[in-house]
């Protein structure tokens, strides 16, 4: 076709130099997709960096199945793809062991938005039978149970990013959470408890937050020194303008970066 210049419209999805582009094809079957060839990548490394060893990077699912509810205010992820599509268990572990059973890798990291919570029903006991399987990095909400995160660490799913995003009530509701600091604490403790590394920041600047609300959580921070700290605090930007009850909250939020006093490995 290329040879021939034929109509490239007619290939769905297709990007080619002079700018056009044929409509954006959404994959619904996941199981469908070509198993990924990263064998020119570990080639490569074994001849430039011997002895390195890498994180690998893994998808199981596509969309977000609470942001098709709810979407988070300040996700800008999925604007057009916010369908939640994931593969099977059994392709999921038949991909693992595809991409390990060859290559060395100490992290396998997953790049969904967010776990499928099915696989608490099949792929997450199927890992826990395991022991050849590396590390495991998923994305998730923060409202799982002790017996969810007891049970991704048998699975040898030690990290989680699971949007914890503050310690507010009040501030969790803006960001359309729909789940509270309580919580968010019960799952820091709980992965303290499993040996889960629970990955973490603290979101501010939203339209509708006052001081008070991080004054609050400033009181709570002396009391959670032995679960693990936030990475570190992010401001969120707004394209819209919008009223901010809460004053200069870029100032404030300077003040508040050296009131919490995060370490990356630690509290301060």
């Amino acid at each position: 076709m290329l040879e021939n210049r034929g109509n490239l419209n007619r290939i769905p999805g297709l990007l080619w130099r002079d700018g056009h582009w044929a409509p954006q094809m959404q994959i619904t079957d996941m199981d469908a997709l070509p198993y990924p060839d990263m064998s020119d990548y570990f080639a490569m490394l074994a001849r430039s960096a011997p002895g390195v060893v890498p994180t690998m990077l893994m998808e199981t699912s596509r969309g977000c199945w609470w942001g098709a509810k709810p979407h988070c205010t300040f996700c800008g992820l999925n604007g057009q793809t916010m369908t939640f599509r994931s593969k099977s268990a059994g392709r999921a572990l038949d991909e693992i062991d595809a991409l390990t059973r060859d290559n060395d890798c100490q992290l396998l990291s997953m790049v969904d938005n967010i776990m499928d919570m099915k696989y608490f029903r099949d792929l997450i006991p199927a890992l826990a039978d395991r022991t050849d399987i590396p590390s495991i990095f998923y994305e998730t909400k923060s409202n799982l149970s002790r017996a969810q995160v007891r049970m991704l660490a048998k699975a040898n799913i030690r990290i989680l990013q699971p949007g914890v995003e503050s310690l507010s009530d009040p501030v969790l509701k803006l960001m359309r959470k729909s789940t509270n600091a309580l919580r968010n604490v019960q799952l820091l403790k709980w992965g303290r408890e499993y040996g889960v590394s629970v990955e973490w920041n603290v979101l501010y600047h939203f339209p509708g937050e006052c001081d008070a609300d991080y004054d609050e959580m400033l009181k709570m921070m002396p009391l959670l020194t032995h679960l693990q700290p936030p990475s570190g605090l992010a401001r969120k930007k707004w394209r819209a303008p919008t009223e901010e009850p809460g004053g200069v909250l870029w100032e404030t939020g300077t003040d508040r970066r050296r009131s919490f006093g995060v370490k990356r490995h630690g509290w301060h």
